[in-house]
């Protein structure tokens, strides 16, 4: 379960800019959960994703995560916990690397700093049996560049990449934003399919509000720096 309580965040601090964006924010996703959040540009959205992830610190307030308080934590140290998929795949995935190269820097960045890449056979077994699950053959092109994928491809791959590690929480920014509607409607239900099958509770952002219904367990809002 991820519980937010009592959170309060300000950007721009110090500058003209400044403005709270979180205000006495509470929020609890439950365990398996897939939710949508929507919210005006500016409502704070990306903000709420980066305060969970740990890329921006609070004000106060407090992040529990499965009962453990996790509000000090570090990005790194939550980086085992919480995976992040964002609108733009070519910031999630590396062009001039292969898919497999990719994959592998994405599993070993819950392990140790640093890139290593070790083409074992275990390994490699695994990276075809995620790839599997897209049903695009890319676990027949594991050494072709990643710069060589469709943008519904590369936003696919970064969506495994994701899910390379056992995250607790998995979060959705705009992921569907760049694609044309045919390759959106796809990667939703990839989406929807591999977070109900692994149980992987989830908050997803969109301005789409075909993706209101069907897919989510519930629909929240962020407005005037909280929950509704």
């Amino acid at each position: 379960m991820l519980k937010l309580k009592d959170v309060n965040v300000t950007v721009g601090r110090g500058s003209t800019l400044e403005r709270q964006v979180l205000t006495n924010l509470n929020l609890v996703i439950d365990p398996g959960e897939f939710v949508i959040l929507i919210g005006g540009n500016g409502a704070g959205k990306s903000t709420l994703f980066n305060v969970i992830s740990g890329a921006t610190p609070l004000d106060s307030g407090k992040i529990i995560l499965d009962q453990t308080d996790i509000t000090t934590w570090s990005l790194a140290k939550r980086v085992k916990n919480i995976a992040k998929v964002l609108q733009d795949p070519r910031l999630a995935t590396i062009g001039n690397m292969t898919i497999e190269e990719n994959l592998s820097f994405a599993l070993k960045r819950t392990e140790t700093r640093g890139l290593s890449l070790h083409k074992n056979k275990q390994r490699r077994d695994l990276f075809r049996e995620k790839l599997t699950l897209l049903n695009m053959g890319l676990e027949n092109r594991m050494n072709e560049l990643t710069s060589n994928l469709s943008g519904g491809q590369r936003q696919a791959l970064s969506l495994i990449m994701a899910l390379m590690t056992e995250s607790k929480i998995l979060l959705l920014d705009e992921i569907t934003a760049a694609l044309d509607p045919t390759m959106a409607q796809m990667i939703m239900d990839l989406t929807t399919r591999i977070v109900t099958d692994e149980k992987r509770t989830t908050i997803m952002i969109t301005h789409n509000t075909t993706h209101m219904t069907g897919y989510s367990n519930r629909t929240l809002r962020l407005e005037n720096g909280q929950i509704h």
